[in-house]
């Protein structure tokens, strides 16, 4: 997701630059659905973290197994 950003930026200005910079963060902004080890990612100009409902759940310990509860 990031290296994918960072390709896309890097065809609009050379990195350390500000250009490179508002680059990476559209590119960022425009990646949809990047599936992750703890959440789905979807980044927008007011969410930093990219992440949303779909990355919290509930679990129990039950008879030492971990349950979802619905």
């Amino acid at each position: 997701m990031l290296i994918d950003a960072a390709k896309r930026a890097l065809t609009k200005a050379q990195p350390g630059t500000p250009e490179f910079r508002q680059a990476f963060k559209e590119a960022m902004v425009t990646t949809k659905d990047v599936v992750g080890t703890h959440a789905v990612y979807n980044f927008k100009p007011d969410s930093y973290y990219g992440v949303d409902e779909r990355a919290r759940v509930l679990v129990k310990l039950e008879q030492c197994k971990w349950k979802l509860v619905q």
